[in-house]
């Protein structure tokens, strides 16, 4: 089984929806950067934007695999 590299950016706690909203925004435009795009292309970055939604709900879907390779490998109880 093979891992993609995860990337995130975190914000305190209390974050005011707008704010979230305008860094989510701000997130996704540089994202799709034609520069941006054309550098993770040449470095051969496999990219996957998510919004908050959307990352939570994948970082619970990857949980169980993740424990479970973890404690394979001893590094988790």
């Amino acid at each position: 089984m093979g891992f993609e590299s995860w990337r995130a950016v975190a914000i305190p706690k209390g974050v005011s929806w707008p704010i979230k909203a305008k860094l989510e925004d701000a997130f996704k435009k540089a994202y799709n950067d034609p520069e941006y795009q054309e550098f993770a292309k040449k470095a051969h970055f496999d990219l996957y934007y998510r919004t908050h939604e959307q990352y939570i709900k994948f970082l619970e879907k990857q949980y169980p695999t993740i424990r479970e390779t973890l404690k394979g490998m001893g590094y988790a109880k």
